[in-house]
C-alpha cells in the first residue's frame, strides 16, 4: 500500500508540473523595476520556500501519526501530495526567474568587437 501511494502522489505531481509548465510559458516573469539582484533573490528564495513546504509537511505527518506500517492516513497522503504539489510550483517559478535573468533581452543584441582590426603586434 505505501508504495502505490507514494506512486500516485508522484504521478499527481508530474501531472500537476506538466500543466503549470504552460502557464509558467505564458507568463511573463519580466519584473519591471526591479533589479536582477532583486529577481534573482526571489528566484532564490521560492527554491528555499518550496524545500519549506515539503519538509514541513514531511514533519507534520511524523509528528502526529500520519504513517502506519501500512501506509499513510488519508489526511497524511493529502497532506503530502499538496505540500508536494506547492513544491512542484515553487520549483518551477524559481527556475522561471532564474532563466528570465539568463535570457535578458540584452543577451540577444549582437555587439560589435571593441577591436575589429587585427593588430599589429599580433603578427610574427
Amino acid at each position: 500500500m505505501p508504495a502505490a501511494q507514494c506512486i500516485l502522489s508522484f504521478l499527481i505531481w508530474i501531472a500537476f508540473g506538466v500543466l503549470w509548465r504552460r502557464r509558467v510559458a505564458r507568463s511573463d516573469f519580466r519584473h519591471a523595476g526591479l533589479s536582477r539582484g532583486t529577481v534573482a533573490f526571489r528566484g532564490a528564495g521560492m527554491l528555499v520556500y518550496g524545500a519549506v513546504w515539503l519538509l514541513g509537511g514531511l514533519f507534520v505527518v511524523q509528528a502526529f501519526g500520519g504513517l502506519t506500517p501500512t501506509g499513510l492516513k488519508p489526511w497524511a497522503w493529502t497532506l503530502v501530495t499538496v505540500a508536494g504539489i506547492e513544491f512542484v510550483r515553487a520549483q518551477m517559478v524559481a527556475v522561471a526567474k532564474m532563466v528570465d535573468l539568463v535570457s535578458d533581452k540584452d543577451t540577444h543584441r549582437k555587439f560589435e568587437s571593441s577591436n575589429m582590426q587585427e593588430s599589429e603586434e599580433s603578427e610574427p
